[in-house]
């Protein structure tokens, strides 16, 4: 008979019902049809019988028992290679048995075809040497360098050579040695499916104490992976592609906690935290850790843990970004606790948004204070309430910044019995909000009314401060601050507040725009000195300086003109607003747009104090006062004016 021109063994899919499987070329024999489910045989007889011998369209195999759903069923030929036909001399030479003589070499030679079809070739017109050399158990076997033939080389990649990265002058290495290079999480076990939990996995890496590569996809961690040996890092793709590292943490203690001595980093990666309670980030102890360009993210709303707390010193915050859901949480604590130093830490070009707070900076248990912290060129537009909270420190850098949309305060001072001491807030763009509303929100730069300790040794110099209720607000227990250049518009209320701050400078700074006061300074029994100079004041209420001792005040030139003059008179309360004449003492009547007024109690208590001027003589200021008596006494106008 005829033998078709092409042989292609059938492949099929078992679905768990099916028990006959077809095929479509031709066999001589049924034991020559062989039956395979995943590349096992199927013994014959008794695992299948077959139908359609000796038919060029092929036939069935009819399994007696139906494959598993989805394994695989493979139907091919392998055809007896032997002769059973001996011709006699002068005998019977029939067509059957020569056809079959005939057509069995073809069978063997399409199947012989479709095997080296599949087998290992080299093109044409190499000549290499093709012959194995003798099997060498746990070896790889390669071809030569000089593409002479195949060698075995060890089965640890360490042989130099094994490895050539493309380009001039790369030399041979071993591949040992190129992929010992990077270590990745999913070499420990690491799924990042978003629903295997890989907390095992990255702390077994975090064991190893090396550069750890966290790969595209989402990894969650349940609890807490400890990071104690020095040089840690775990780092997502640095390349600037789109795919991310996310870690979703789900817990409620710390997600990393860092213990390690030294140079802990964590970089390039998306953190996610859901849990009711932990921080992202815990740099408990040592120094020169980094959390580098990642992106931290909350999203429970009643979390209060920070995302990132550290007590270390040298301490770098780069580049992240942070955004919550809860109002009550800060994005960065920087502590000190007793026995550990946290000197020297910066944050640095990082970015905060949603409800969240901003950077806390304290020591939490009342022990030494932190030193030397820099805060610059950080993006805060949240609207929690508050922006940057320093409650203990000595020493602070804060430059650069822009602090918006604060809501009830950007930079708040709230010290405690070690207080704040010697801070630099300088260059930065300060609003609470865009909207400045109400006389207790929206302060630009104060310090809390409750605080314990003391302000010292404060620079504010430099600031655009706009679209708050209040400028700079500090109060009694501020001391050396110098208020310095810095320009306030479309403040509400005060623009420089200063009742009873000790050792006082206020220059160069211009109010513009405003519908409050520009100036809002008292001495009291205890503040002062004040030196009050160079500033260019011009606001809808002007400004008031309330005086008690007129030797803590020293004027220079403001509102571009000199304050040269500043009278005093004391009047006999008379229950209600009173009209009074106060000489002024100038050559020239001064312009009345030019005049400071002050009210201030000398015997007995008044509140709403408040003042009209009315008309301005040669020789007097006439104006009326308001007040509401609570206890009868006296009321000493202070005026200040300019020739």
């Amino acid at each position: 008979m005829t033998v078709p021109r092409t042989y292609t063994p059938n492949v099929a899919t078992a679905n768990g019902v099916t028990t006959t499987f077809s095929f479509g070329f031709l066999v001589l024999e049924a034991e020559h049809l062989v039956v395979e489910l995943d590349g096992v045989a199927l013994p014959y007889p008794g695992g299948y019988t077959v139908t359609g011998v000796g038919d060029n369209a092929g036939g069935d195999a009819l399994l007696a028992v139906a494959p598993t759903t989805g394994v695989q069923v493979v139907c091919r030929r392998v055809t007896t290679v032997e002769r059973e036909t001996d011709y006699q001399n002068l005998g019977d030479l029939l067509a059957d048995t020569l056809n079959a003589d005939q057509d069995t070499p073809i069978l063997i030679l399409q199947e012989v075809k479709d095997e080296q079809s599949r087998a290992i070739r080299i093109p044409f017109p190499e000549n290499a040497n093709t012959l194995l050399p003798p099997m060498q158990a746990g070896k790889y076997l390669r071809a030569k360098l000089d593409n002479s033939g195949f060698e075995y080389i060890e089965g640890t990649g360490s042989v130099p050579g094994d490895f050539i990265q493309s380009g001039t002058g790369a030399v041979p290495r071993s591949y040992d040695a190129k992929l010992g290079e990077v270590v990745s999480v999913k070499d420990f076990g690491a799924v990042g499916n978003g629903a295997t939990d890989d907390t095992a996995a990255f702390q077994l890496a975090a064991n190893l104490g090396r550069a750890i590569f966290v790969p595209p996809g989402n990894y969650i961690i349940s609890s807490t992976v400890n990071v104690a040996v020095a040089n840690t890092t775990f780092y997502g793709n640095l390349e600037g592609s789109a795919s991310e590292a996310t870690i979703t943490y789900t817990g409620t203690a710390n997600a990393f906690n860092v213990t390690g001595s030294f140079n802990c980093t964590f970089w390039g990666l998306k953190f996610a935290h859901t849990g009711a309670s932990g921080r992202i980030l815990s740099f408990a102890s040592g120094e020169f850790h980094e959390a580098r360009f990642c992106q931290f993210n909350t999203y429970n709303a009643s979390i209060a843990s920070p995302m990132i707390y550290f007590r270390s010193s040298f301490t770098t915050i780069d580049g992240c970004g942070f955004s919550g859901d809860s109002g009550a949480q800060f994005a960065i604590e920087c502590d000190r606790t007793a026995g550990l130093i946290n000197i020297n830490s910066s944050i640095v070009d990082c970015g905060f948004g949603g409800v969240i707070k901003g950077i806390l900076c304290r020591a939490s248990d009342g022990s030494a204070r932190p030193e030397g912290l820099e805060v610059s060129r950080c993006r805060f537009i949240s609207t929690g309430e508050v922006q940057l909270e320093i409650r203990e420190v000595l020493s602070a850098r804060i430059f650069g910044n822009m602090f918006d949309q604060g809501n009830n305060a950007c930079v708040r001072f709230a010290p405690s019995a070690q207080n704040v001491e010697g801070v630099i807030l300088a260059n930065n763009y300060i609003a609470t909000a865009q909207n400045p509303t109400g006389v207790s929100g929206g302060v630009a730069v104060g310090i809390t009314a409750a605080s314990v300790g003391n302000l010292v040794d404060c620079i504010v110099i430099g600031n655009t401060i706009e679209f708050s209720a209040y400028g700079v607000s500090f109060n009694s227990r501020c001391s050396g601050i110098q208020i310095i250049g810095n320009k306030f518009s479309v403040i509400d209320q005060d623009c420089i507040g200063a009742g009873q701050s000790i050792n006082v400078t206020i220059s160069n700074n211009i109010t513009r725009n405003c519908a409050g006061r520009s100036l809002a300074i008292s001495d009291g029994a205890s503040g002062g000195p004040f030196i009050i100079t160079g500033n260019h004041l011009n606001t809808t209420l002007g400004s008031v300086v309330t005086i008690t001792n007129a030797s803590k005040f020293e004027f220079g030139h403001n509102f571009g003109r000199r304050f040269s003059g500043w009278a005093s008179q004391t009047t006999a309360d008379p229950g209600s607003s009173t009209f009074i004449n106060l000489a002024h003492g100038l050559v020239l009547p001064p312009n009345i747009g030019k005049i400071v007024v002050g009210l201030a109690e000398t015997t007995g208590a008044h509140t709403n104090m408040a003042h009209r001027i009315i008309s301005v003589t040669p020789t007097d200021i006439v104006m009326e006062i308001f007040y509401t008596t609570v206890v009868a006494g006296d009321i000493r106008v202070n005026v200040f004016c300019s020739a």
